[in-house]
């Protein structure tokens, strides 16, 4: 019972109480030049070409952890001798 009590209370209390609005911050739209001699950005270099050009980062393989890069070496080892002992291979 006394727990309804508290729940019609609380319930009361908020129909009372309704909670503060919510500030939203105000932005200021932004600004366009209307200078015909401001800077563009420069073109992608590959644009079109279909293949994005690797980051910096991750062509120095800091994002795959070198056990990986070790195991995918071994795997492009194994595939390269595979492929060198069929070219070898003379046909019967």
């Amino acid at each position: 019972m006394e727990k309804k009590n508290m729940m019609l209370l609380t319930a009361e209390w908020r129909k009372n109480n309704p909670p503060p609005p919510k500030q939203v911050p105000q932005t200021a739209p932004a600004a366009r030049s209307k200078n015909s001699n401001a800077k563009k950005k420069p073109q992608a270099q590959n644009k079109g070409k279909g293949k994005a050009q690797a980051t910096n980062t991750y062509s120095q393989g800091l994002r795959i952890p070198k056990s990986q890069q070790d195991a995918i070496e071994n795997l492009f080892q194994m595939a390269r001798t595979i492929c060198n002992h069929k070219r070898r291979r003379k046909p019967d």
